[in-house]
């Protein structure tokens, strides 16, 4: 059943027990390939501008069984120690999902 699968937004940030993740709409949501069960997407503080050095945090939730799996914070201090070439891809890349997914290779030819 497709009800067995949803997670309003009180069920989403009751999994939060340590009341870490920012408040806000989650984006760019992709089903985990391995896992149906589960889906990622990004928690970003703040708004998508150039310079923006607000947290990000990228989230995994396990759908049916309502478990936060996964919740990873960064942050512009930690992009600061990489390459320049990396800054500059993730400033130009703000609001664009940069997630990668691949559809599935069981979906029938025509729906590709």
């Amino acid at each position: 059943m497709a009800e067995e699968a949803t997670l309003d937004a009180e069920e989403f940030w009751h999994l939060d027990a340590e009341n870490q993740l920012p408040r806000v709409v989650p984006e760019f949501p992709v089903f985990n390939m391995k896992n149906h069960d589960a889906i990622c997407f990004s928690l970003c503080e703040g708004n998508h501008s150039f310079g923006y050095s607000g947290k990000t945090w990228m989230v995994e939730v396990h759908m049916k069984k309502k478990l936060l799996l996964n919740a990873t914070a960064y942050s512009e201090e930690q992009i600061l120690f990489r390459q320049i070439t990396t800054k500059s891809a993730r400033v130009l890349s703000q609001g664009l999902p940069f997630i990668s997914s691949e559809m599935p290779d069981y979906l029938p030819e025509k729906r590709r």
